[in-house]
């Protein structure tokens, strides 16, 4: 029989029990002439998930396939393998799509889009798109706008906006490009380094249209599990091990670029050490369970992160510091960084006022229990008002203008 399938879309499925129906039909509604089939994995979810699943595969044998797992592959570090086999051996389109089970597509035209220009581009290996990220623990949605045009995405623009380029869900590419070379399916993050993958391979093309909504902070979702202290550090580990490997990989063409990605991970992991107060007794413990998570003897780069704790030490009595000194306090931004200073002042004692943003973002007026303010509407002698900058440094030019421009001098950026 001959097989016309020319997209794969590959979803991903763990305890999505109340996010699947969602995502299922957004894939259905499409409407485009490519045909397409859908190959789900569920990674032996335990909350009713597996029902839905079997009703969808039931009314849509000739498109939906699914893959039950009896044991969790992410626990047992298989999940990847498991993916690319999938991938190798069942997959028939020519193209592949890849959507977490708790994301979803919101434009039913995106496979019409993104595969038209795929086709006609044969130089392409990747096609992406703006999206909406929707805060779980808020209801805060804003756009990711990791570009304001379309265009073609180059490797120092993905090194430089990091995952913040184009959410998972947004990604078409050509199917080979999913099966990874070292040490890029080394890294337990898989879309990250899809992206770096694909930008040694060929072009990226980015749509600067809205199509797909990510979720962040759902329950049991990744966003949520890498708050956790051994999740991060393992986490900030294995990065820091793999961006040391793309170094060699790319003959140290991205060097600067990428030697600040790495200290960017030490200085995260450094700060959940001393912000968890992890005593130098628990070190060694905390060592072992980490190394038995990676793949890889994590020595060298656990040698660095403790180096990298008592240098960093210092910078957190900084910039506690700051904060004692000042009557009022706000901690500018409302996202990760934000968030992740938020802990860090409230498991201190350390009082602050709520929160700023530009005057050009949306907002729905409250994060973390606190006020978000736009920086022109904050009250009283400015000159008083002390701000911590919880926004990745990319911005910092920008950022400071605006403060300036708003009537803030007395600014500190957080030290992440």
């Amino acid at each position: 029989m001959e097989n016309n399938v020319k997209l794969t879309i590959l979803c991903v499925v763990y305890n999505h029990k109340d996010y699947i129906r969602r995502t299922i039909e957004s894939f259905l509604n499409q409407k485009t002439e490519y045909k397409y089939e859908i190959l789900i994995h569920d990674d032996a979810s335990t909350d009713g998930t597996i029902d839905i699943l079997k009703e969808y595969e039931k009314n849509y044998p000739d498109i939906i396939k699914v893959f039950y797992e009896q044991k969790n592959k992410y626990r047992e570090k298989k999940l990847k393998d498991e993916l690319y086999n999938i991938v190798e051996n069942y997959a028939k389109g020519d193209y592949l799509a890849w959507c977490e089970g708790d994301d979803y597509w919101i434009d039913n035209y995106k496979v019409q889009l993104q595969l038209d220009y795929l086709e006609n581009h044969r130089d392409c290996v990747m096609t992406a798109h703006n999206g909406i990220c929707y805060d779980c623990r808020t209801g805060e949605m804003q756009a990711i706008d990791g570009f304001d045009e379309d265009k073609d995405v180059s490797m120092q623009e993905i090194l430089i906006h990091k995952k913040n380029c184009f959410p998972t869900a947004s990604m078409i590419m050509k199917k080979n490009m999913f099966i990874m070379d070292k040490p890029f399916n080394e890294c337990s993050i898989g879309d990250w380094t899809l992206m770096i993958y694909c930008a040694t391979k060929g072009k990226i093309h980015y749509f600067n249209r809205i199509m797909s909504v990510y979720r962040y902070m759902t329950a049991g979702s990744w966003s949520k599990k890498i708050n956790e202290l051994e999740n991060y550090i393992t986490f900030s580990l294995d990065m820091a091990r793999f961006f040391t490997e793309l170094n060699i990989y790319t003959k140290n063409e991205y060097k600067e670029q990428v030697d600040g990605i790495i200290n960017g991970f030490y200085k995260g992991a450094a700060f959940f050490l001393l912000n968890n107060e992890v005593k130098d007794e628990a070190l060694s413990e905390l060592k072992n369970i980490v190394n038995d998570r990676l793949l890889f003897d994590v020595a060298v780069y656990w040698n660095e992160l403790i180096q990298y704790k008592y240098e960093y030490k210092k910078e957190i009595e900084r910039m506690s510091q700051y904060v004692e000194q000042h009557n009022r306090i706000y901690v500018m931004g409302t996202g990760d960084v934000s968030g992740i200073i938020t802990e860090f002042l409230h498991k201190r004692g350390l009082k602050f006022d709520g929160y700023v943003i530009s005057n050009n973002q949306s907002t729905n007026g409250v994060f973390y229990g606190k006020k978000v303010l736009h920086l022109q509407d904050v009250k009283g002698n400015k000159d008083d008002i002390g701000v911590i900058i919880a926004i990745k440094k990319r911005y910092q030019e920008e950022i400071e203008n605006s403060l300036k421009d708003n009537g803030f001098s007395d600014f500190i950026w957080s030290i992440l």
